[in-house]
């Protein structure tokens, strides 16, 4: 459907968004402990992302298999059937290999089916680190590590991004492209470059003011390419997903400088919460669109239902499973 389609690319921009700035986060994490102790503790980094993921992940999954099994039985056979793929972490290769598009599904999609971006991250995170720690061994100086993990960064965010180019068929559908870590990498890695930029020098990039301006212009391009651009378009695969990547890296670079006007707009209680939410926002939007309305063209107060149920979950998954989890409720019991 119409609405369908809009809320595939809508969610395509926003993940593209979030790779970015997950990029960007974890890399700087990384870098800081590698500074910090001369090392990085691979097992405890796996063991702080499994814990940042699953609880939520599990939870979302286990109440829409319930609930679409009560009311939907064709949503619950789809369910069942991407269940393994999204909790492992490789829901986005499960859907290549079984020619699973994300822009033409015969009826409703999966309700699991959004779980192909966190299987791209779970994978990045299995990956990078290696990376840096290889990088680390060759090189003990710190200018010549962050100038080969830069060279390398760079390297890569070229490589994935032709792929995304070349393997993309105007005429066919694009959801190879779309799904696969190869061809989605470089939003990551370019929130990793910035991290790796600013974690050498951070002082040099936060002492332009013109960080103010270039961070605005930035952040309203992003908006028009949301806004404009759809699903199908060509530019959005030969450029347009690796520019709204580029100009999402030059607004967080804005937001690092502590004054600028983009830190003070996100420091606002309310954005704040929000962004906190952000992770468990994401989980139960689709879900709850799909067995609501099915993805398709609904009335407004249909669409307004469906936000306020995404918003409740999201509360709901953040202080009763996540938080606590993270703050080891597990190990003390």
């Amino acid at each position: 459907s119409r609405r369908q389609r809009q809320m595939c690319i809508r969610d395509s921009l926003g993940v593209t968004i979030f790779f970015v700035i997950s990029g960007f986060l974890i890399t700087r994490l990384l870098l800081q402990e590698l500074e910090n102790n001369d090392s990085i503790d691979l097992k405890s980094f796996w063991i702080k992302r499994i814990k940042r993921i699953w609880p939520a992940l599990i939870s979302m999954i286990s109440v829409t298999i319930i609930v679409s099994a009560i009311f939907n039985r064709i949503l619950f056979t789809k369910a069942c059937r991407d269940f393994f793929s999204a909790i492992f972490g490789f829901n986005n290769w499960y859907q290549i290999f079984n020619n699973i598009s994300y822009f033409d599904n015969g009826g409703a999609p999966s309700p699991l089916l959004h779980c192909w971006s966190l299987a791209i991250e779970t994978q990045f995170y299995l990956i990078f680190p290696l990376i840096i720690i290889l990088v680390s061994k060759f090189k003990s100086n710190k200018k010549e590590r962050y100038q080969l993990l830069s060279v390398i960064t760079f390297l890569l965010i070229i490589i994935s991004s032709l792929l995304m180019a070349f393997l993309f068929q105007p005429t066919g559908d694009p959801s190879r492209v779309y799904y696969g870590l190869d061809t989605r990498a470089f939003s990551l890695l370019i929130g990793a470059l910035l991290a790796i930029f600013t974690q050498y020098d951070f002082s040099f990039f936060l002492k332009k003011p013109i960080n103010d301006v270039m961070g605005i212009i930035s952040l309203l391009i992003i908006c028009f390419i949301v806004t404009r651009i759809a699903g199908y378009d060509e530019v959005l695969y030969k450029g347009g997903y690796l520019l709204t990547s580029f100009f999402t890296a030059l607004v967080i670079l804005s937001i690092l400088r502590r004054n600028s006007l983009l830190s003070k707009v996100l420091s606002i209680p309310v954005i704040d919460w929000l962004g906190k939410l952000s992770y468990s926002i994401y989980l139960w939007h689709y879900p709850i669109i799909i067995l609501i309305s099915g993805g398709k063209k609904s009335s407004w107060y249909i669409m307004l239902l469906e936000v306020v149920l995404s918003l409740v979950m999201a509360i709901i998954s953040y202080y009763i499973v996540e938080t606590p989890i993270r703050r080891g409720i597990i190990s003390k019991t």
